[in-house]
């Protein structure tokens, strides 16, 4: 019989690929070190198979297997870096963009925003130049430049480079964009751009955006409420930009947020109702793979309805995969074709494995495949309908097994009511799923339709109402844990053990998790040390205010102008206390004077908001701040300045005048309005 990891080869490639990706993101490693790397490999095994038979053990070409799969994944998201960058028209001289947009425009407060291809390129001739990429738009609600999938745009000017904050903890938005291949964003207005052409796009999901139209007009129609309009778009196909905040903040508070993400939980739920629909096909010779293809069908259609969003097509090919998995091979391993199913979608998008939704919904499904058959016979009960509640909080458990570290890194709370909640919110969102597609069906037909949404309407209001209560509930959920990227990976590596462990009564694999549970606390030491000898500044990047700060041990320091200070807290310090155990904060306010800031370790800040010449001694870091002139000259040469900081609110052609003279004077400088957030330990 086939060891654990001989039935899951593609959860070994899988691995391989995914470290090769990383590295390349986080260590750089270009493509001539990777191919390198992958030929050495080849020759080592081509070698060892063909002279070296002692040496070409299973381990051995095991071992350089995986080295050329984690060749492969470092070859894979150089290439997809160089894809974006290749011929981007950001590298020519040019007069006008024409862009069209690619998908449906999202609603904003200003207006609505969406992402644009470059469809063509104009010199100052006007003549067509080589040039390609994507820019992210802005635009406000207009008849002149209306938004809409499809539509092209002349753009003149207003094309700037996506800038990060950069302030610590919080979230990159440039980052974000740039691994989606856009490094670039314009304010459309009338000045700066014309509309050319309308409804461009791709027939087909022309097609699909035209069916969610009317699948809003139906719900605005027969529903009675904003907020049950909100939430029936969100488990229908997915939209969820109108979901009221403090409903949205009561599912995540409660562990049910996935119900309003179009995800895993929807398609199986499509799944099992084509199943029940399809079952008198497995009366049929050949049934089952009419079955196959059918469920596989069906689910595809749902997507493409979907309009095709990351999510469902994650979903999709999970399924897929699974179900193709289970005919080929009765013995068919599901990790196996659900890790195919992610390899598959990180060759056509390595940046996928940085998705939140990527992760959450791949951890989902493995928890379920890999804990639910034990948790499900943990427990066995003489009733049925016992049975089923028991089923539902198994499911529950099991998925939340390995999406608890993701969601605790990015999120940094624990829903301790999770299991009650998805008993209660699962079942409920199912009836309205289910309810939603009967509504859409009877729609047309007035008196019948008016009745479905009527009592639609009340079930939507019932669960949002027991999500808030369950979520307002005390001791609804842990807030602000920590959990370093080392503690989340030793957590996987222990749930890969377990299962191991229950598959193959293997006590190898709990002298591993003893192993790691030991390295675990080796780092958890070395963490400790660190954090007792942290003492750093940091001066954040923000428009409205002026915040700076000097942590120390697990003591925080602040000095800010501006702004109440629980929103400066909340905006930004929070983000960076979730990242860094803080166990005391000491705001101070600051006026629009001039201050010398001790930062200790005898190391001096100068903070200049007042036209003044500072006393002749030095300072470590001279901060600029304010739209007062200042003699920066003579500065310079008074405070001995080891570097100088410039604010965001300084005005834009005396920052520019401030930089020459930095430069002429050889004084390094950071501007946080094109660097972001500046940090230096002390």
């Amino acid at each position: 019989m086939p060891s654990f990891w001989q039935q899951m080869p593609f959860v070994r490639i899988l691995i391989a690929y995914v470290i090769g990706i990383l590295l390349a993101y986080y260590e750089q490693i270009n493509l001539a070190s990777s191919f390198i790397i992958a030929g050495l490999a080849a020759i080592t095994l081509f070698y060892n198979y063909q002279y070296n038979k002692k040496i070409n053990t299973p381990i051995s070409t095991g071992i350089g297997f995986f080295i050329l799969f984690i060749c492969l994944g470092n070859f894979g998201l150089n290439q997809q870096k160089s894809a974006f960058e290749i011929k981007h028209f950001s590298k020519n001289s040019y007069q006008a963009v024409l862009v069209q947009t690619i998908q449906k425009p999202i609603a904003t407060k200003a207006g609505w925003k969406a992402e644009a291809q470059v469809i063509g390129l104009y010199n100052k001739q006007l003549k067509p130049i080589e040039g390609g990429g994507k820019i992210l738009l802005f635009g406000k609600n207009s008849e002149i430049l209306p938004g809409a999938y499809g539509n092209q745009f002349l753009i003149k000017s207003g094309i700037y480079e996506i800038v990060a904050n950069n302030n610590p903890g919080s979230f990159n938005f440039k980052e974000y964009m740039n691994r989606k291949g856009i490094f670039h964003q314009c304010f459309l207005n009338e000045n700066k751009a014309i509309l050319v052409q309308t409804n461009q796009g791709n027939k087909i999901l022309q097609s699909v955006f035209y069916f969610q139209d009317y699948i809003h007009q139906s719900l605005q129609k027969h529903l009675l409420g904003k907020n049950e309009i909100a939430i029936a778009e969100a488990l229908l196909y997915g939209y969820d930009k109108d979901i009221d905040d403090e409903i949205s903040d009561a599912y995540s508070k409660t562990g049910t947020l996935h119900v309003l993400a179009v995800s895993g939980m929807h398609v199986g739920l499509i799944f099992m109702l084509l199943s029940w629909i399809l079952s008198p096909l497995l009366k049929l010779p050949s049934g089952k793979y009419w079955l196959a293809l059918f469920q596989i069908i069906g689910i595809w259609v749902y997507a493409v309805l979907c309009g095709l969003s990351p999510s469902i097509l994650r979903a999709c090919v999970m399924f897929s995969f699974v179900i193709v998995g289970k005919q080929i091979s009765k013995s068919s391993n599901p990790f196996n074709s659900l890790s195919a199913a992610g390899f598959l979608l990180l060759c056509l998008n390595p940046y996928m494995i940085f998705n939140v939704g990527f992760q959450l919904s791949f951890a989902a499904v493995a928890g379920i495949l890999g804990f639910y058959p034990y948790l499900n016979l943990l427990v066995q009960f003489k009733h049925n309908f016992v049975n089923e509640v028991w089923k539902i909080l198994a499911i529950s458990l099991a998925a939340q097994t390995l999406t608890l570290p993701i969601s605790i890194f990015y999120f940094h709370q624990f829903p301790n009511y999770f299991l009650i909640a998805n008993l209660i919110i699962i079942p409920l969102s199912t009836f309205i799923i289910y309810g939603g597609i009967i509504l859409l069906i009877c729609a047309p037909i007035p008196l019948l339709g008016t009745w479905i949404g009527f009592v639609l309407s009340k079930l939507i209001s019932l669960t949002a109402g027991i999500t808030v209560f369950i979520a307002q509930l005390p001791y609804s959920a842990i807030n602000n844990i920590i959990w370093s990227p080392a503690f989340i990976v030793s957590y996987y590596l222990i749930g890969i053990a377990l299962i191991h462990y229950f598959s193959e009564r293997n006590l190898a694999a709990l002298k591993f998790i003893l192993s790691i549970y030991l390295a675990l606390l080796l780092f958890g030491l070395n963490q400790t040390h660190q954090q007792l000898h942290t003492h750093k500044l940091c001066i954040y990047a923000s428009k409205q205010s002026l915040v700076l700060q000097v942590h120390q041990a697990a003591q925080l320091q602040i000095w800010k102008r501006g702004h109440d200070s629980l929103e400066l807290e909340k905006k930004l310090v929070q983000p960076y206390t979730l990242s860094h155990p803080i166990s005391s904060q000491i705001w101070q306010n600051i006026d629009t004077n001039n201050y010398v800031l001790n930062l200790g370790n005898n190391k001096k800040l100068l903070l200049l908001q007042q036209s003044a010449v500072p006393q002749n001694l030095p300072y470590d870091i001279l901060l600029i701040s304010g739209k007062k002139q200042q003699n920066l000259e003579k500065i310079v040469q008074l405070t001995h300045a080891q570097k100088v900081v410039l604010h965001t609110d300084i005005p834009l052609h005396r920052k520019e005048q401030y930089k020459e003279i930095l430069v002429k004077n050889k004084i390094p400088f950071h501007d946080i309005t094109e660097n972001g957030a500046f940090e230096l330990s002390l």
